[in-house]
């Protein structure tokens, strides 16, 4: 990525939350948090997520790092000692006090919680870019860290044993043509850990020696072109169950530490895993467009996205505190990127994998159709009353009244993109193609 030639971006903050929300389902809990850091918001970590005042950090492309002490209330940068392409940040860790930053300049270091970094890169590859970190079983008082490099410059993974001061190649058995997207740490605090890497084009390979050697663990996984992002479930039991989100074929399990892999994609609608949230026994999955929870350790699956408005990609899923946090990205009718951070109480998750108060009220059921629409969109269900189409900016563009049977709208002049459809507390999303 580059300084120059960002996409133009717009950020929708209060007025949207007014116009959409105001009259919407009082059950329905996802709420759009007072988001004004950077436009392009890549990565989230929380510091503390046990304790009773955790930290929310937001990486971005372009603007460093933003830090949340009320659940996203109120942001502020926190940013200080990064520049150039050192405020393009890919990548987030958190070892106690101690903040790792993964940039386009290497890594950078904080023990302030962020208000001042310091680069730690000696032993990189000069100015390479930081994809991934995973933080693995303690040297002494030091964490050791791995970090992944982006192809096509020097891709590979790199291990410090002394807080990032210093790097070395550890890639022994990759493939020199591999990028690392993700990494997840089995038994992380132990004097043997199990280190899993997520490749660009060779799926899933494990380290049981910190990053000494590596090895393929691809048994059962039939999709191998970049599996993008991991999760542990029980990691510090005896019987860790290692999740693999891939490309486009959905999610993998393994209850054997990668010996071998199992498709657990039942309830899935979208197969792009771009990230995973652990809370407790709930297994959360951050799709392009959707997100589902799976309290069955995978088995089956739940869409938990009611209420999360113009979503066109998941980028990043946290759990701070009592909160479950949302990256995500979406577009407007004028080609132009929006990205929000939203939350939702965990406690608004039920035990079959459905968010409560996400189903609409008894008797009601709003549907339209075709969707995506290009000349006439029916809508059908729901109460009778006055149906309004918004646009992504919040605007008004049409509305009309419904009896509660069959109402058509005409959606031809409309131009091509994103909307959503309110009639009285339900609303659903709608696409508009020509």
């Amino acid at each position: 990525m580059s300084l120059i030639m960002k996409p133009k971006i717009v950020i929708v903050i209060g007025f949207i939350m007014f116009t959409l929300f105001a009259a919407r389902d009082a059950r329905a809990q996802w709420v759009l948090t007072n988001w004004d850091g950077c436009t392009i918001t890549t990565c989230l970590l929380v510091s503390g997520a046990n304790t009773s005042s955790p930290m929310l950090f937001a990486g971005s492309d372009g603007c460093g790092v933003e830090l949340s002490t009320d659940n996203g209330t109120n942001w502020t940068n926190v940013s200080a000692g990064l520049s150039g392409f050192g405020l393009n940040v890919n990548a987030l860790a958190v070892h106690g006090s101690d903040l790792f930053a993964g940039t386009e300049d290497g890594v950078f270091v904080s023990t302030d919680n962020g208000t001042i970094w310091n680069p730690a890169n000696a032993g990189l590859p000069q100015n390479t870019t930081i994809a991934a970190f995973a933080v693995s079983a303690t040297n002494g008082s030091m964490p050791i860290l791995f970090a992944s490099t982006e192809f096509p410059k020097a891709p590979g993974v790199f291990r410090s044993t002394d807080n990032g001061t210093g790097w070395q190649a550890v890639n022994t058995g990759l493939k020199d043509s591999n990028s690392v997207h993700a990494f997840a740490v089995i038994a992380a605090n132990t004097s043997s850990p199990t280190i899993f890497s997520g490749t660009n084009n060779d799926g899933v390979f494990l380290s049981t020696n910190n990053g000494t050697t590596w090895n393929s663990a691809n048994t059962g996984l039939t999709y191998t072109y970049g599996v993008l992002s991991f999760a542990v479930l029980d990691t510090n039991s005896a019987s860790p169950i290692v999740f693999a989100g891939t490309w486009e074929n959905g999610v993998f399990r393994s209850t054997d530490n990668g010996t071998s892999w199992n498709a657990e994609d039942t309830g899935l609608t979208d197969l792009k895993i771009n990230c995973f949230a652990v809370s407790g026994t709930n297994l959360f999955a951050g799709m392009d467009s959707n997100i589902f929870l799976s309290t069955d350790s995978g088995a089956t699956w739940g869409n938990v996205s009611d209420g999360l408005y113009s979503i066109a990609q998941t980028e990043a899923l946290a759990v701070s505190g009592t909160n479950l946090f949302v990256l995500a990205v979406g577009g407007d009718n004028l080609g132009d990127e929006i990205y929000s951070v939203w939350r939702r109480p965990l406690s608004d998750f039920n035990q079959s994998g459905v968010a409560e108060g996400g189903a609409a009220p008894a008797g009601s059921g709003l549907r339209v159709f075709p969707n995506p629409a290009t000349d006439e969109l029916q809508i059908m269900g729901g109460e009778a009353g006055t149906v309004h189409l918004f646009d992504l900016m919040g605007r008004e563009r049409m509305n009309a009244m419904d009896d509660g049977a069959n109402t058509t709208l005409d959606v031809s002049r409309l131009e091509a993109g994103m909307y959503f459809l309110r009639l009285g507390i339900e609303s659903v999303r709608v696409v508009v193609q020509h």
